[in-house]
């Protein structure tokens, strides 16, 4: 018998914490017992109850119990078979959900120790797990074979293979620009102007390029971002499914697009030399860095990139030949290009301080990694492009695009995607003050919960630590106090860039939300005499569709970069060390165990009760069957 909750029957998705074995429902924040959550996994949509009269008052959170099953958010899983026989196999999962050797009924044949195999599950623990396999991917020594897994295990998107796809692929191949014949009036030619692109060594897709001119009282700023709609609103089948895989992902040396490679790294990258259509914004930023918004023009353009720099390039030229004068080494107009646009930074930059403005300043650790021709890591470097000078230009660009599209939409009344951020809740900054105590931090919250906190509060925080041993460990700790940005078709500000109105609106190669927004200016603004009103309603529900699905495939796309290369490292780093003691350094707490960092790169965790100070080094040692845990020595 199903449960019911003021006469509406309760139906969600649970979200359980693997390590604490315990569930919980966000939206009514209902904490689920592990012994209350009859097998549920992880995003299984469950019926359940609400406990009366009983709460978590310290958390407010409610408690209850999941009454039935409704429906598995995942029934296919990818394993590693270490033993087997004809009824039994005893698998090692890569979902981490299953951690540990576990068992699997059923009949099985053509299997082999080690084999990668995809297993359908019939039925769950905490029932015996009875399942058949559909297919063996590969032997587990081969490092290829963790990329196929990885599609494998998490239902990752493949090639653009389906015959629909190529139909509208071949055709593109055929037209190339001249599909977009139609609306060819509409595009502004920009060719003769100094746009340049600035991405990482190995960068396929390029979205965006700039190109900055200094007049007399003020500097001329352009961002031309591919104009991907401009293709996709010929190729429907194409839109279809980049909506479903919603963002690329990058996994190393390999890409998972969102749209095929014709359209990615071909028709829509700004690639040095060739005419590309886009959609372009200008604005004018006076001498003292202010932003003349009234000159705000968002138009479709055709421009020549002029030149295709990497992140060290534009840092070495910066560094070695200044900013004030051309030294012709890449073309005297192009630099004056570079120079210009390395002058509106710092402008724009010196006058958000002189206004008080600060955004959210944490920086996490990047790693360069390098794989062998078998897919095994080699060597890994921390990556020490983020906040250089090239990096700082780019995403100053980039940031005020966003910004401005997000505030011109607003004001047109024009249904968007913002890109959203909560401002963090006053108990859980609280509960972060108290914990980093201990490592010498006195940090103030406001007392009232009617004051709001500030950006520069967090930031006054981190400038305090910054020359803490611990500061690692702080700056950790209070990234999980934070809510974490999502899309939304309602707009609440974003507080880690501390804007009002934001949307992401230069990457609409790679990221679904932008390609939307670019959808929505064709529709409301170019085209605005021709679109029919039925068309921008749908357009406008479609929206607030996709807020929801942007949000779950941007999940799904971090979870899966973050796996395989942790997995990577593991392998890497952990398998040597096998019979070897580990240190690893506690990061955060928790009541179930604590999080540790193991030779400044890789995450583990330690369930135990016992308690364990921040930043204290512990010995390790690997727990059998698991990629992330491990016990004291």
């Amino acid at each position: 018998m199903d449960f019911w909750l003021d006469n509406k029957p309760n139906y969600r998705r649970v979200k359980v914490n693997r390590f604490s074995g315990s569930g919980f429902i966000p939206r009514i924040k209902l904490n689920i017992s592990p012994t209350n959550l009859k097998g549920a996994l992880n995003n299984d949509l469950v019926s359940f109850r609400v406990f009366k009269g009983i709460s978590n008052c310290s958390t407010e959170k409610l408690e209850g119990e999941v009454v039935k099953v409704i429906e598995r958010f995942k029934t296919r899983f990818v394993a590693e078979i270490i033993k087997f026989s004809r009824k039994k196999l005893e698998v090692f999962f890569d979902d981490p959900q299953l951690s540990g050797l576990r068992e699997v009924w059923g009949y099985f044949q053509e299997v082999q120790v080690g084999d990668k195999v995809v297993i359908q599950l019939h039925q769950f623990p905490p029932a015996r797990m009875e399942g058949e396999v559909l297919k063996t991917l590969g032997h587990s020594s081969s490092g290829k074979v963790d990329f196929f897994s990885l599609i494998a295990d998490l239902q990752l998107p493949g090639r653009f293979d389906d015959d629909k796809f190529q139909t509208e692929i071949n055709k593109l191949q055929e037209m190339r620009e001249s599909i977009l014949a139609k609306n060819v009036s509409l595009y502004k030619n920009l060719e003769g102007k100094c746009f340049f692109t600035v991405d990482g060594i190995n960068a396929k897709d390029f979205d965006d390029a700039i190109c900055a001119e200094r007049s007399e009282n003020a500097f001329k700023l352009y961002v031309a971002i591919a104009d991907v709609w401009g293709y996709l609103s010929l190729c429907p089948f194409i839109f279809e499914e980049a909506k479903r895989r919603g963002t690329s992902i990058y996994l190393v040396d390999k890409v998972i697009p969102m749209l095929p490679p014709i359209l990615s790294e071909d028709l829509c990258s700004l690639k040095e030399g060739e005419k590309r259509h886009t959609i372009c914004l200008f604005i004018e930023v006076d001498l003292t860095g202010k932003i003349k918004e009234e000159t705000l023009q968002i138009f479709p353009a055709t421009i020549i990139s002029q030149k295709r720099f990497n992140y060290q390039e534009v840092n070495e030229f910066l560094n070695k030949y200044g900013t004030e004068g051309v030294n012709n080494i890449y073309g005297a107009e192009i630099e004056k290009s570079v120079i210009s646009a390395y002058h509106v930074m710092k402008l724009i930059q010196k006058q958000r301080r002189n206004e008080g403005y600060q955004s959210l300043k944490i920086f996490q650790d990047k790693f360069e990694l390098e794989l062998n021709e078998k897919g095994e890591l080699t060597s890994l470097c921390k990556n020490e492009l983020g906040g250089t000078e090239a990096q700082q230009l780019v995403e100053t660009c980039m940031i005020l695009a966003n910004q401005l599209v997000a505030r011109f939409l607003a004001r047109e009344d024009i249904e968007t995607l913002y890109r959203t951020h909560r401002k963090p809740e006053i108990d859980r900054l609280k509960n972060f003050v108290e914990e980093v105590r201990e490592l010498g931090c006195d940090f103030t919250v406001p007392q009232r919960d009617n004051i709001g906190v500030e950006v520069n509060i967090l930031n006054g925080w981190l400038f305090e630590a910054k020359n803490s041993i611990h500061y690692k460990i702080i700056q950790h700790n209070l990234l999980q106090a934070l809510p974490k940005a999502e899309y939304r078709s309602d707009n609440i500000g974003h507080f880690g860039i501390n804007t009002d109105y934001y949307v992401h609106f230069t990457s609409p190669i790679r990221r679904l939300p932008d390609l939307l927004i670019h959808k929505s200016l064709w529709l409301c603004v170019f085209l605005r005499e021709t679109t029919l009103h039925h068309e921008i309603i749908n357009s406008a529900l479609e929206l607030r569709e996709m807020a929801y699905l942007a949000n779950i495939t941007e999940q799904r796309s971090v979870l899966a970069e973050k796996r395989f290369v942790s997995r990577k490292i593991y392998k890497y780093l952990v398998a040597e060390k096998i019979k070897k003691e580990i240190d690893g350094v506690v990061m955060s707490r928790f009541p179930w165990g604590y999080m540790v960092l193991i030779d400044q790169i890789y995450d583990g965790f330690v369930r135990t009760k016992e308690w364990r100070a921040l930043g204290q080094v512990v010995k390790l040692r690997k727990v059998d069957y698991s990629w992330d845990e491990f016990v004291e020595c």
